[in-house]
């Protein structure tokens, strides 16, 4: 079947029957990589955590301004660690609450995340001495 004189050439690929793909469409991924090569271990974590706040809060009696500045101290250390563990890939969040063992004595933490279990994980380490507790919640969080 040929063009007749004065008609007008296909546009696209629907127009022209001959130049419609033969077969479904393919659709490509990314190639970046959808696991990480080591994931974030939480009893490493938690050891090295509990180990920081031991040392950093054994002999702190609970004072509210000392205690803010203490906290950020601590997540700050907990961080850094972190860091050198050289988790590729991996963001982590850490997050230090320290109170009053007498003035709030029972005290209760939550927090809620949307991620992905094969690859995200989390840790809750908690110290405390005679004046003060202190929880410390880290997080790590794959991504690419």
């Amino acid at each position: 079947m040929g063009r007749t004189k004065g008609a007008a050439a296909p546009r696209n690929a629907q127009e022209d029957p001959a130049e419609q793909p033969i077969g479904p469409k393919i659709n490509y991924e990314g190639t970046h990589k959808l696991d990480p090569e080591r994931r974030f271990k939480s009893h490493e974590i938690e050891k090295i955590a509990s180990e920081i706040l031991k040392k950093e809060l054994q002999d702190k009696v609970y004072e509210p301004e000392l205690c803010k500045r203490s906290s950020q101290a601590v997540s700050t250390k907990i961080s850094d660690s972190l860091k050198q563990k050289r988790y590729k890939s991996y963001k982590h969040v850490v997050v230090v609450s320290i109170g009053s063992l007498r003035e709030r004595p029972g005290v209760y933490l939550g927090s809620r995340c949307l991620w992905n279990d094969k690859t995200d994980s989390f840790c809750t380490v908690r110290y405390q001495n005679k004046s003060l507790y202190a929880i410390a919640m880290i997080y790590g969080l794959y991504y690419e």
